[in-house]
């Protein structure tokens, strides 16, 4: 528990760096370390999940609480977190599919993924809330749940079950359904979106075809969509901006590993290895830990 601690405290002070910048539940970032896997960094507080519990940091009476199985979750192995603003709550997501939600002291379950009868991982990847509604990327599908009622609304099937959804974004009228070797596109509100023909792999993503790369993960910045490919091998991942037609790399990596990406106050922050880095919208320069420099 103090190793975890330490690593806990090294996140907040990267959350504190930006947290006065920023609104609730607006930064979500996967963490640098090994040990960590998610973080929710809220108004007041900052949540920080590992894969057997949560550590929760409040800003202003500087306690650390902890939320484990054995205190107050309902499941072990976390494999994300989420953030509601409409219910002001956290969300937990597990390796098989359990969903808890953490608001205030308590902690409530909802268990309609672990329970489904269907084939596969039901792993919860990613966690996205879009207008009132959180959309869960899992193993099999994208469920969309009411954070008020704790109930599921729809169960989308781009890939018609057969793969993982890894992350999800929006942008105008589109929902885009990311899997490990190909992007799925479809209108957001089409009311049929439970049928595998309503969706259409977006052609500007190259399908990857090579054991060795894998698409992790999508976002969302000033209406620009960033996707990150991950190569076996230090140096060799990518980021991309896909555009109106296209798709263009972005960034030279070679020195560094991408984490992960995220829309933070309409800056992409990149999470490399070993710091994180955010750049204005146009990615002609950047922030790191409060430093600023010019992008080469």
């Amino acid at each position: 528990m103090k190793y975890i601690m330490k690593q806990l405290f090294f996140l907040l002070l990267l959350s504190f760096n930006v947290s006065s910048q920023i609104g609730m539940g607006q930064w979500r970032l996967h963490t640098a370390t090994t040990e960590a896997i998610d973080i929710v960094a809220l108004n007041d507080r900052v949540f920080v999940a590992f894969s057997n519990g949560i550590g929760e940091y409040d800003y202003s009476s500087k306690e650390v609480s902890t939320w484990t199985a054995v205190n107050s979750l309902s499941d072990v192995t976390i494999s994300c977190l989420g953030y509601s603003s409409v219910t002001n709550s956290v969300f937990v997501g597990y390796e098989n599919g359990n969903i808890d939600k953490i608001k205030g002291n308590e902690v409530t379950n909802i268990p309609a993924i672990i329970l489904a009868q269907v084939q596969g991982s039901k792993k919860i990847n990613k966690i996205v809330e879009n207008q009132s509604f959180l959309y869960f990327a899992t193993g099999f599908s994208i469920v969309k749940i009411d954070p008020v009622k704790n109930e599921v609304k729809d169960t989308y099937y781009p890939t018609n079950g057969n793969e993982a959804i890894v992350d999800i974004a929006f942008r105008g009228d589109s929902i885009y359904a990311l899997a490990n070797n190909k992007m799925y596109v479809a209108y957001k509100n089409n009311s049929a979106l439970a049928d595998p023909s309503q969706w259409q792999v977006d052609t500007r993503v190259p399908i990857l075809t090579s054991s060795t790369s894998n698409y992790t993960e999508i976002e969302n910045v000033v209406d620009s969509l960033f996707l990150v490919k991950k190569e076996d091998g230090f140096g060799l991942d990518s980021l991309f901006q896909i555009e109106n037609t296209q798709i263009t790399a972005k960034l030279a990596t070679s020195s560094f590993e991408i984490l992960s990406i995220q829309n933070i106050n309409n800056r992409l922050a990149v999470n490399y290895y070993p710091g994180t880095y955010l750049y204005t919208p146009d990615l002609s320069s950047f922030i790191w830990l409060g430093q600023y420099s010019t992008a080469g």
